[in-house]
């Protein structure tokens, strides 16, 4: 396959990844179609491909999942009673944690106030299905 004009190719070495790229070098995603050597028509192939593989997630789903209320209650328990009988230098630890990663503060922070809120979200979906 021929390549572009004002395409040089580069010797590849195993450290090419880890070499600092120059200011010179340009990204082919801010050159116009022409300058790379691409047609003038867009290829849509992906970009379909992904919306069929969402919709059929999203109908997979809605659809034809079966009723998982009792497993999902029953790993529920299971992470609290982890947690429970978890040892003292386990708690010291995350609790270090807590304080020394903003990562693991969000994500706690984040886990308590949706795990807070769940049993209205769920009281809500059961009055709105009338169950």
């Amino acid at each position: 396959m021929p390549k572009p004009l004002g395409v040089r190719a580069r010797p590849k070495t195993l450290l090419a990844p880890l070499q600092k790229k120059s200011g010179v070098q340009i990204c082919h995603s801010f050159k116009k179609e022409s300058e790379v050597g691409g047609n003038d028509e867009r290829d849509w192939t992906t970009s379909f491909l992904l919306f069929l593989l969402w919709a059929t997630l999203i109908y997979y789903v809605f659809f034809l999942t079966p009723n998982q209320t009792p497993i999902s209650l029953v790993a529920g328990v299971a992470i609290i009673i982890y947690a429970g009988l978890a040892g003292q230098d386990v708690w010291k630890e995350f609790y270090q944690y807590f304080r020394e990663s903003k990562f693991i503060h969000i994500t706690s922070i984040d886990f308590i106030v949706l795990s807070t809120f769940a049993p209205f979200w769920v009281y809500n979906d059961m009055t709105a299905r009338k169950w």
